[in-house]
């Protein structure tokens, strides 16, 4: 076995090929990632192909942070789902190897401009709990196509582009709840493109800088009604009818 290359987890070094070789070894493995205490400094994404990682797990115990200093997305998930939400569309293979990836409790700080916090693509019930993501172009990016994302407990603050952002997805229900989303240039959550397709739901949202911000579902009955409105350029974002 190949040993493995040593973390300096300085903030300062570049351990981008000795992040990838540890999550390489413990998915080959069937482990769990966990990092120890450190500032990991990356110059490119962290690939987790699921179909060949099986179930994925990795977490930073809230002690960990990932320095993204090149473009992209400093994690970035690949599945293969290509059906619905429908459990018979389910393929045995999505269930056995890449069923609900879970990320937890990470920081992920950008230090270049096209730096990006995490990226979900062919996902199955991804699940994100517990991150801090700031100081990045899109906080959380899901593209081509997701089903069952939860996104909860997160900071998504200060961020040049968009804090969640729903780029030309095919997306069946995304549940974010109990999460921090401000101060990000291009929106709080912003989706974009024919495939996202506008719907009403009834939200609690608060605006920051016109922007909008935290977002945590609560009993209807007791909510304004805030809808997903169509924009100039194909965009949508939250609107209050009310206001």
């Amino acid at each position: 076995m190949i040993p493995l290359l040593p973390l300096a987890g300085d903030g300062v070094t570049d351990d981008t090929r000795a992040v990838q070789q540890r999550f390489d070894r413990e998915y080959s493995s069937r482990h769990a990632v966990e990092l120890p205490t450190g500032a990991y400094r990356i110059t490119e994404p962290i690939v987790v192909d699921l179909q060949s990682a099986g179930p994925v797990s990795l977490s930073g115990s809230g002690v960990v942070r990932l320095v993204m200093a090149g473009p992209g997305p400093a994690i970035k998930l690949v599945g293969t789902h290509g059906g619905t939400a429908d459990p018979s569309s389910v393929l045995p293979n999505v269930w056995s190897h890449e069923r609900m990836p879970l990320i937890d409790g990470i920081e992920i700080v950008g230090e270049h401009p096209e730096a990006d916090g995490i990226e979900l693509t062919g996902t199955m019930k991804p699940t994100l709990t517990r991150l801090n993501i700031r100081k990045c172009r899109h906080a959380v990016r899901l593209t081509n196509r997701n089903r069952n994302v939860i996104v909860s407990d997160c900071h998504l603050y200060e961020n040049s582009g968009i804090g969640l952002f729903l780029d030309n997805v095919d997306l069946h229900q995304i549940n974010v709840t109990g999460c921090h989303i401000s101060y990000n240039g291009g929106g709080g959550i912003v989706s974009r493109g024919k495939r996202a397709e506008p719907a009403h739901h009834r939200l609690r949202h608060r605006k920051q800088h016109g922007r909008p911000g935290r977002v945590h579902r609560e009993r209807a009955d007791r909510l304004p009604r805030i809808e997903v409105r169509h924009r100039r350029g194909g965009d949508y974002g939250l609107h209050d009818p009310a206001q």
